[in-house]
């Protein structure tokens, strides 16, 4: 369109695409958005859920929690309020996929969209369709997973995290995971040959000594993590040669050692503890309780190997990684975390005491679930020899006998007890002991 001496209109007509805001910028009005929405979480552990409603706090949202997943239930049915849930995966009872599908008969995943929370590394989705939650964050939850995992979720986000692997840890041979140097000290050719084919089945290619004599000599010109010892051997028996290795050996070449004997009698785990041993087996020796015994070893000498690279700053083994308890402090403040800690500190004992009083002769299904919550616990604050330890206790078959429990009950409260000290001395160093009241 022209006119003379005014000009011309030139019109044109484009077909565009819809245009769209740019990640940062939609990521601030998501999250302006959170302040006010009302979160169900959901978890048996108590210590879960105080980390989880500070985390929803700092960004306005207020928290409807419970431990009892029954309870949960019958709430969720009966309110219309919550824009989001948090579900642990285990718990006792009703697990949180159960009650993930219960609240799916009631109400979509448009009206309330479900987060899992889970410690299980190798979680599998089945069925993409059928599957009752829109995204699945691994434990310890930290803030920048969860506030990605609200803006994706809330955001309206088709895409959701998952973990998935191949194979179950179940399926994979310890020693392919965990990659060992271990010497079997044991004199009769017919041990030697059960050892090896034990140690196969495990993953593992072992060397032996046939006295004490020389598994000190091996020890002396090559590095092994682990030495299962047997007591009876001539030259030099088992608790002699422990002896002297705690005393020739370099502290960072020390192996974990364990007694191997025919006659396990009262007194024997004191007076291999005085020689300088760190567990014992009684022979036989069955497959499953090797397999435990040596992730009890695997879980100390992580902690070791933690302590030596700079993630605990101390040469002593506590099996406490400090990044954790610092991404804690970065995320929730000190005097938060102090709190925190204080709930932790003051309940953790009396808890990991109820799940040993199980074994032996309690029930296994309910070992599982303590240890199951428990596990997850100790992975919030960081205290990964006992995370390690409770992962191992969720995948026992059966009950142990009486020498395994006591076994375990000292490895477990010496653990527990590190890590309480450790955590003293973490807060002490931050000042924070007066805030949370801690002596």
């Amino acid at each position: 369109e022209s006119q003379e001496n005014v000009g011309s209109t030139f019109l044109v007509s484009l077909l565009l695409p819809v245009g769209s805001l740019k990640k940062s910028e939609k990521k601030k009005i998501i999250e302006a958005k959170l302040s006010g929405r009302c979160a169900l979480v959901v978890d048996d552990n108590i210590q879960n859920i105080r980390v989880l409603e500070l985390y929803l706090a700092n960004w306005g949202m207020t928290t409807y929690s419970y431990s009892d997943p029954e309870r949960a239930i019958e709430q969720c049915m009966n309110n219309t309020m919550y824009d989001i849930g948090f579900l642990d995966f285990q718990m006792p009872g009703l697990d949180g996929l159960e009650l993930a599908r219960k609240i799916r008969t009631k109400t979509s995943a448009d009206l309330l969209p479900l987060v899992c929370l889970t410690s299980v590394s190798d979680l599998k989705v089945e069925d993409d369709q059928t599957f009752p939650f829109q995204a699945v964050l691994k434990k310890p939850i930290r803030a920048s997973a969860l506030k990605e995992a609200l803006i994706n979720v809330m955001g309206g986000s088709r895409r959701w995290k998952r973990i998935t692997t191949s194979v179950t840890l179940n399926q994979q041979r310890l020693g392919d995971q965990f990659p060992l140097e271990i010497l079997v000290a044991e004199d009769v050719p017919a041990n030697q040959q059960v050892a090896q084919h034990l140690f196969k089945r495990l993953g593992y290619k072992v060397r032996f000594a046939n006295n004490g004599q020389e598994a000190v000599d091996a020890l002396k010109t090559s590095a092994y993590q682990m030495v299962f010892m047997d007591i009876n051997m001539p030259v030099m028996d088992g608790e002699e040669a422990c002896r002297v290795i705690r005393n020739e050996i370099p502290e960072d070449q020390q192996p974990w050692i364990v007694a191997l004997t025919a006659n396990a009698l009262k007194g024997d785990r004191e007076r291999f503890l005085a020689a300088g041993m760190n567990d014992y087996l009684s022979k036989p020796v069955k497959l499953e309780v090797l397999e435990r015994c040596l992730l009890r070893g695997i879980s100390t000498l992580q902690g070791v190997e933690d302590a030596q690279s700079g993630i605990i700053p101390s040469s002593s083994d506590y099996g406490v990684d400090t990044d954790v308890l610092d991404s804690l402090n970065s995320d929730i403040g000190e005097e938060m975390l102090g709190e925190v800690c204080k709930e932790f500190l003051t309940t953790i004992e009396s808890r990991l005491n109820q799940m040993l009083a199980l074994f032996p002769g309690g029930d296994l299904t309910s070992l599982h679930h303590m240890a199951s919550s428990l596990k997850s616990e100790f992975s919030s604050m960081g205290c990964k020899a006992l995370e390690n330890a409770m992962g191992e206790l969720e995948r026992w078959e059966t009950l142990p006998d009486k020498n395994t429990a006591d076994a375990w009950t000292a490895h477990l409260n010496d653990r527990l007890g590190a890590a309480i000290k450790f955590i003293h001395q973490y807060l002490g160093a931050k000042n924070l002991l007066k805030k949370s009241e801690l002596s």
